[in-house]
């Protein structure tokens, strides 16, 4: 789907608004991240790529093998409360 929009103003920034057809195309939201970077003169706006968010990393451990094991400190020690 294309659509028309205009460059506007926020700030001293330059923004454009994202009709909420595509917003409803692409599953947008007020908040969400996006990337956005110009490939060959054109511009280009993404999802960021999730594999290296905390919440992605997350998502798709099976909860199996922890990277380290637990560490013993051993028993506390003055007004440590364990």
């Amino acid at each position: 789907m294309a659509v028309t929009t205009t460059v506007g103003r926020w700030g001293n920034a330059m923004a454009l608004r994202i009709p909420q057809a595509l917003c409803d195309e692409m599953n947008l939201n007020v908040g969400d991240a996006l990337e956005v970077s110009v490939e060959a003169g054109v511009l280009v706006i993404r999802r960021p790529d999730e594999r290296y968010t905390l919440s992605g990393r997350m998502a798709s451990w099976n909860g199996k093998g922890a990277p380290f094991p637990e560490t013993d400190w051993g028993a506390p020690e003055g007004r440590e409360a364990w």
